[in-house]
């Protein structure tokens, strides 16, 4: 015989017979004690008890029942928590946020320039494929880099400039379909 010290965590009834037959299991022990049909007063879930177990002819483990008791908790005295101010957020730069979105928004737009005059053929594009990346990134970056010089000096008062490279057509290009005029309308 061996003495079990634990919290009911849970309790078992089931019907044998004219009988219902009682059983239990605590927190600190994965067995499920027996009591048969009685039914002790401090096997409740959440109470702590102590008890003496034997195992049975079948295998199963039988609580003692009249070696049952109650075991006091003790009280755990509260823990004092000490005050732990919440780290406080980095302070948030918005005007390298703005600068981020401005950049992003003018790539964007480069993207979108770039493959429309690339889907239109509207420029002279390397023949070779592993050239053909290089040159569109390269474009992209040229672009955004001018559009970012616009925006700021739209900020800073100064005259937007114009694009001031050349941009070579493809000679075989079809020609754009109307004028400047028409496609204003």
């Amino acid at each position: 015989m061996s003495r079990i010290t634990g919290t009911v965590k849970r309790l078992f009834e089931r019907p044998y017979g004219d009988k219902i037959m009682r059983s239990f299991c605590v927190e600190e022990d994965d067995r499920v004690f027996g009591t048969g049909a009685f039914k002790h007063p401090s096997i409740n879930v959440g109470n702590r008890i102590s008890f003496e177990v034997e195992k049975n002819q079948k295998g199963f483990w039988n609580a003692i029942t009249k070696t049952i008791e109650e075991v006091q908790q003790q009280a755990a005295p509260p823990a004092a928590m000490p005050y732990v101010a919440a780290p406080s957020a980095p302070k948030t730069d918005w005007a390298l946020k703005d600068k981020i979105i401005e950049l992003q928004a003018c790539r964007n737009t480069a993207v979108a320039f770039v493959g429309v005059l690339m889907q239109h053929s509207l420029i002279k594009v390397p023949t070779k494929k592993d050239e053909q990346f290089d040159f569109a990134l390269n474009l992209v970056n040229e672009l955004t880099d001018q559009f970012v010089q616009s925006n700021t000096n739209l900020r800073e008062g100064k005259p937007v400039r114009e694009v001031q490279k050349e941009v070579e057509v493809d000679a075989d290009a079809p020609e754009a379909a109307g004028t400047a005029d028409e496609w204003q309308e």
